[in-house]
């Protein structure tokens, strides 16, 4: 049975204000964590996780108008060298992360624009 016309656009117009009010659309750049357990361990990716999220609250504290996003994935495909992360659009991937690599990565990259070179193996800028 398929939902009829309104019911659809509803729900499409709620996702789009949903979207919007997570920072999608304004947002300049989206890192995403690897999480899975393939490159480290479940424990280590946990700690850099609530960093990394702990940290893009601080700066969005201090500067509301900074939209940074974030998410875990279970895996980049790359599998080794981990914790890893790739920042779009830049297609910067970072490896070996910890606590104060992600600290640098979130003000320099994420809101400089300047990709932390000493942290990245591979940047090659990603299509939309």
């Amino acid at each position: 049975m398929q939902e009829p016309e309104t019911d659809q656009e509803s729900v499409k117009d709620e996702l789009s204000r949903l979207a919007v009010k997570k920072g999608y659309g304004s947002s300049a750049r989206h890192i995403f964590l690897c999480t899975g357990d393939k490159c480290s361990s479940s424990q280590i990716n946990a700690v850099l996780w609530q960093k990394l999220k702990e940290k893009i609250h601080q700066v969005q504290n201090e500067n509301p108008d900074t939209a940074l996003l974030r998410a875990k994935t279970d895996c980049l495909r790359i599998c080794e060298g981990g914790p890893l992360a790739l920042v779009y659009p830049d297609g910067t991937f970072y490896h070996a992360l910890n606590e104060q690599k992600i600290e640098r990565i979130v003000d320099e990259h994420l809101v400089g624009g300047c990709p932390v070179s000493e942290y990245s193996f591979f940047t090659q800028q990603l299509k939309s």
